[in-house]
């Protein structure tokens, strides 16, 4: 555990010989962890995987491996630090208390089962992370029968982005492996520490980044809110999360979709991103120059290994998307694509630093929309040699935009809407992914279809 005593440098407090490492946050960790501690007791930023397991599982060996994946990586041991200093930081701890649940429902029907299982997600949505205590991130192992369990992991965005939280669990199904069939742990060198991602981002060259966003921006730096989308009925019910979640399965609309984008020389991203584009300027009643946001992997070639480690390493772009109604959809797609790439040169740029680059105050809102496309590393079987496996998973995030499109681009081609629930009701939320599955619809039935055309939506 972790408090203000770590302030008091140079204690002989427990506190300090338990301290490791300090150092700044990151400027995405800092506008997270300023939204957080004004926003808590809505589960802002709060990440949750459940993981549904075929097979056999050993209590104590689970629970010894997430002990040692909890000493491999620091990020996973640190606290954030505000009262009584000037700024935040966060602080590594040399150890931590991880108390990790489990549970008995072996005697439980489905039925009951699947609603505990609802009562104690709602639960724990509303149970806020103390930042001074680390770990950020509880787990919880469920038995529902025999042949049957459940991973019930969550975290605060603060430590770990979706891509980070693939590098845990292949550790931890590397250290199951090890530890039933020998007993024993084999040397695993220690994690990155997060601190070199916070040097590189402090001492890298932003002058070519610093002179493009401005240029990028340029008359574009207010978004209209989404007027279109109509408010929750005065009498509906409104979570205390303000967190309204839809998913949306399109497998259907998979191989088609894939056989046109290739024949049509786009990318899915690129096709996800105009048409969701399309809709946020229909919904902001019509704006033929729309900025909405996309989140990107900063996982910078300058970093070792980076691709391995463990933290936050993505950011929220601003994605610029000016209308042309009679250029082809294909056409115009390919130009959002190059328009794309040009942005991602420049992933590290955070939202802050890139309001400050373009003359704007810190209290405005680049964009209220995001699209979050998830390339997540996968192996190819990481459960070989293994006495379970699964290949269901589900991922709620809760970002602070009022909208976000989550896209799985795998074989089942799942969307998630998250919305603020306070803003939104249901009923123009569900519209959203309708008209995102109609338009998709539209571009695989006549792959020559003008944007004008692909604009026609009904909501």
């Amino acid at each position: 555990m972790m408090s203000t005593e770590l302030a008091e440098t140079r204690s002989p407090s427990a506190a300090m010989r338990n301290l490791e490492d300090i150092y700044e946050l990151s400027p995405l960790q800092l506008d997270n962890f300023n939204r957080y501690l004004t926003s808590q007791g809505d589960g802002l930023f709060h990440e949750n995987l459940i993981f549904n397991f075929v097979g056999e599982i050993d209590d104590r060996i689970f629970t010894q491996c997430w002990n040692e994946i909890l000493k491999r990586h620091s990020i996973l041991r640190t606290a954030f630090i505000n009262k009584g200093i000037g700024k935040p930081i966060q602080a590594v701890l040399r150890k931590a208390l991880f108390p990790i649940q489990i549970h008995d429902w072996t005697g439980i029907s489905e039925e009951e089962q699947a609603h505990r299982m609802e009562v104690v997600i709602e639960a724990d949505r509303l149970i806020p992370y103390c930042m001074e205590e680390a770990p950020l991130m509880r787990v919880t192992l469920i038995h529902l029968n025999d042949r049957k369990f459940r991973l019930w992991w969550r975290f605060h965005h603060m430590i770990m982005d979706g891509w980070a939280f693939t590098v845990v669990l292949f550790d931890f199904l590397q250290l199951y492996k090890q530890l039933s069939s020998s007993g024993e742990v084999a040397l695993m060198l220690p994690g990155y520490p997060y601190k070199d991602y916070i040097r590189y981002l402090k001492n890298r060259d932003t002058a070519e980044e610093s002179a493009f966003w401005p240029e990028y921006l340029q008359g574009c730096t207010h978004q209209p809110p989404l007027s279109l989308l109509k408010p929750p009925a005065p009498e509906a019910p409104v979570s205390q999360i303000r967190q309204g979640r839809l998913d949306y399965h399109i497998y259907e609309l998979f191989q088609p979709l894939q056989e046109v984008i290739k024949a049509s020389k786009v990318t899915m991203n690129g096709v996800f991103q105009g048409i969701f584009s399309l809709l946020i300027s229909h919904l902001s009643s019509g704006g033929a120059d729309v900025v909405t946001g996309q989140t990107v992997a900063d996982r910078p070639m300058l970093l070792e290994n980076a691709q391995a480690r463990v933290g936050l390493f993505v950011n929220t772009l601003p994605i610029r998307c000016q209308i042309r109604k009679e250029e082809g959809f294909v056409e115009w797609v390919r130009g959002i694509q190059t328009s794309m790439m040009n942005t991602f040169r420049f992933a590290s740029s955070s939202e802050q630093e890139i309001k400050h680059w373009c003359g704007m105050s810190d209290d405005r809102d680049l964009f209220h929309s995001a699209l979050v496309f998830k390339n997540i590393p996968l192996a190819d079987d990481p459960f070989v040699g293994l006495p379970f496996r699964t290949d269901d998973y589900n991922l709620e995030s809760r970002p602070h935009f009022p909208l976000s499109l989550f896209v799985w681009p795998e074989a089942k081609l799942e969307l998630k809407l998250i919305y603020d629930n306070s803003l939104y009701s249901s009923e123009s939320a569900w519209s959203v992914l309708n008209n995102v599955r109609a338009a998709l619809v539209k571009f695989i039935e006549h792959p020559d279809i003008s944007v004008s055309s692909m604009m026609d939506f009904d909501i």
